[in-house]
């Protein structure tokens, strides 16, 4: 199902096969993608959300540490973003995290929060500058993000740093979609799944993005097979905010929300539309991934 963007690691250079032999990387294939892990990591850190695909993917690598007896720990990194437009977000990365701890006491380890000013979020000023090495245009939130995964991994020692961003749902035109997750497989590099880093302090550091060509179908469906409903019900997608006409009348701004309210969904931003259209291609997915 992801054969273009699995032969990605395979396809490498002399040196990225020496940097891959050294650090003792595999391919861990769950549902038809593969997920790269060593057994020799020790401790890694996760970007977890209150978003479904963050939830996946944590769950996916403690499964590969459970399944293969490594003896590593998960440290969470939530970046605490639109605290006054959207102030549940918090409370419900906290509910994951918990939600995970629980499953995997022995592997989930500590939570650490970083805060992204609103002022600086994409949807406020856009792109603002252009990234030099791989030429692609950032935004004030974006920089935030990775240089605070890569303070956490100097401070903390990290082998590797996930993140779970994925792919645009192919042939939709659903409104204010992230033009940086519009990229193919067969566009994509080596530097797109993981990217070895070098300096910073860091001997042996690894950003990995596997879902980075992964929709949100295939990622839904991995909730269906797993029977982890409850932690997909836990999850939200949402970006409308304290405004937004279904979302006021409960909770009219941030300092009249309290932790414990049920928050509806504004059922029209791109994050609402792509998560229901992930629910209505949810059994064909299952169908195509059962015997894989």
């Amino acid at each position: 199902m992801h054969d273009i963007s699995n032969s990605i690691y395979r396809d490498l250079s002399a040196l990225e096969k020496i940097i891959r032999d050294e650090a003792e990387i595999k391919l861990f294939n769950y549902n038809g993608l593969d997920i790269p892990f060593s057994g020799k990591w020790r401790k890694i850190a996760i970007n977890l959300s209150g978003g479904a695909d963050s939830a996946c993917l944590t769950y996916l690598l403690c499964k590969i540490i459970t399944e293969n007896n490594f003896n590593c720990k998960i440290d969470v990194i939530t970046h605490v973003r639109c605290w006054t437009t959207r102030p549940w977000q918090q409370p419900i990365s906290v509910k994951i995290f918990t939600k995970l701890k629980n499953m995997f006491p022995d592997i989930i380890n500590q939570r650490y929060e970083n805060f992204i000013a609103p002022q600086i979020e994409h949807g406020v000023i856009g792109y603002i500058y252009k990234d030099l090495e791989t030429g692609e245009d950032r935004s004030g939130d974006q920089l935030q993000v990775s240089e605070f995964n890569i303070y956490c991994a100097y401070k903390h020692r990290y082998n590797a740093i996930f993140n779970a961003t994925s792919m645009n749902p192919p042939q939709t035109d659903f409104p204010k979609k992230m033009k940086d997750r519009e990229k193919q497989p067969e566009h994509g590099a080596l530097r797109d799944l993981i990217l070895h880093v070098t300096d910073d302090g860091n001997d042996d550091l690894f950003l990995c993005h596997p879902f980075r060509f992964v929709d949100k179908s295939w990622i839904v469906a991995q909730y269906y097979k797993y029977n982890i409903l409850d932690l997909f019900e836990l999850t939200r997608s949402c970006e409308g905010d304290v405004t937004h006409e279904n979302i006021k009348s409960v909770v009219p701004d941030f300092i009249s929300y309290s932790s414990d309210q049920v928050v509806p969904e504004c059922g029209t931003c791109f994050w609402c539309l792509e998560r229901n259209w992930a629910l209505s291609n949810v059994n064909e997915v299952l169908e195509k991934i059962k015997d894989v």
